[in-house]
């Protein structure tokens, strides 16, 4: 799974290389404010790399929620597959709001503004309430985020 994980990696770093490029050809300003949006993906994305080589090295998951790793086919930080757009409730990759591995069961198929199983979000006239996510869930920003203590301590030690 790290490997198919490190390709998407790469591919992404390949596709940001373009990018920059491409904005090179283009107007000055346009390409300093895009130049910074790229470098800090860049950033991101190597940052994501290094922590997945640690993990892989040392044979350990990288988990969203308790018991919910994250997997490249249907739990993921960047676009896969059909799923071009993050999950509307916990923000990642590969799957959809009724399927989200990263709420509680009982969350599953419900509205997600308030959590009613009695009608659909789209006709949803009740307050919002706090998401029923799984046990120490990380939203996407968190957990990379958290890669980054990861690999300093690995880089310490």
């Amino acid at each position: 799974m790290h490997q198919q994980t490190l390709s998407i990696v790469e591919n992404q770093t390949t596709l940001i290389d373009k990018a920059i490029e491409h904005q090179r050809l283009s107007n000055k300003e346009a390409w300093v404010a895009m130049n910074k949006v790229l470098e800090t993906q860049r950033t991101t994305i190597e940052l994501l790399k290094q922590t997945l080589l640690l993990f892989s090295s040392r044979g350990q998951p990288i988990y969203t929620a308790t018991n919910i790793p994250l997997s490249v086919t249907h739990n993921y930080l960047l676009p896969i597959s059909k799923f071009k757009e993050s999950c509307h409730v916990c923000r990642y990759y590969g799957h959809g709001a009724k399927d989200c591995p990263n709420i509680e069961e009982s969350g599953r198929g419900a509205c997600i503004n308030c959590w009613s199983h009695h009608h659909k979000t789209n006709s949803c006239r009740n307050w919002s309430v706090s998401t029923p996510f799984k046990s120490r869930f990380l939203s996407p920003d968190q957990l990379v985020l958290s890669f980054g203590t990861v690999v300093s301590d690995h880089r310490r030690g």
